[in-house]
């Protein structure tokens, strides 16, 4: 059954290199992992935490199976993009669905 990733983050506007080179790589892991854009936008306003940064964006991604996420997430490519997602963003969250009855 296809899984779906939601990633919620805020680009960090002061490295736009990071983020191009960032963004580069993490599509491969994608793609290897079998895995496509559903959907992508941008969220108008921010009530709460994280008002002090850009408004975050949304990207939604779609994956085979929860298997081939799990293994893309706990990759050692992955792992090597910590400290130029860090750059990148201010905040970067990645949340896997599970389809409910």
């Amino acid at each position: 059954m296809s899984v779906k990733v939601i990633s919620v983050f805020s680009v960090n506007e002061d490295d736009p290199q990071a983020l191009a080179e960032y963004l580069e790589a993490a599509q491969r892991l994608v793609d290897r992992a079998g895995g496509r854009v559903v959907t992508r936008f941008s969220i108008r306003t921010v009530h709460g935490e994280g008002e002090g940064h850009p408004p975050p964006s949304v990207l939604v991604l779609e994956f085979p199976d929860r298997g081939r996420v799990e293994a893309m997430l706990s990759s050692d490519g992955r792992k090597a993009l910590r400290p130029l997602r860090e750059r990148a963003f201010h905040d970067y969250r990645l949340s896997v669905t599970s389809n409910v009855a």
